[in-house]
């Protein structure tokens, strides 16, 4: 999928005018048009307020991967890795169950 085909998606799913996306990006709606219709290719700049203001990575936009967004190994603490291991074997009932304790220890700290 090529980089217009790409960001029209996005912003269809937002249910979201070209106009719209344009003025929130400071860019005049013909440009946001253009980059749809892969007409013109958005500076490097645009394309980080692109991939920022759709909540997804510039691999994602370009077409490079289908991960929408990737949290670098790198970032991700060893009891991270390994509570996601955890959780992601649990039920949805079970999560919501995990995710509400969380919060009430939370509200101990602070109580």
């Amino acid at each position: 999928m090529m980089l217009g085909d790409m960001l029209r998606k996005l912003r269809n799913d937002l249910n979201l005018s070209q106009n719209s996306v344009a003025e929130k990006l400071n860019i005049s709606a013909v440009t946001y048009n253009r980059y749809e219709k892969n007409q013109r290719s958005p500076d490097n700049a645009t394309l980080i307020e692109l991939a920022d203001f759709y909540n997804v990575s510039i691999d994602y936009l370009l077409g490079h991967t289908n991960m929408v967004k990737s949290t670098p190994e790198l970032y991700i603490s060893n009891f991270e890795k390994q509570l996601l291991t955890y959780v992601e074997d649990l039920s949805k009932i079970e999560q919501d169950k995990l995710m509400e304790y969380i919060k009430f220890i939370k509200a101990q700290r602070f109580a």
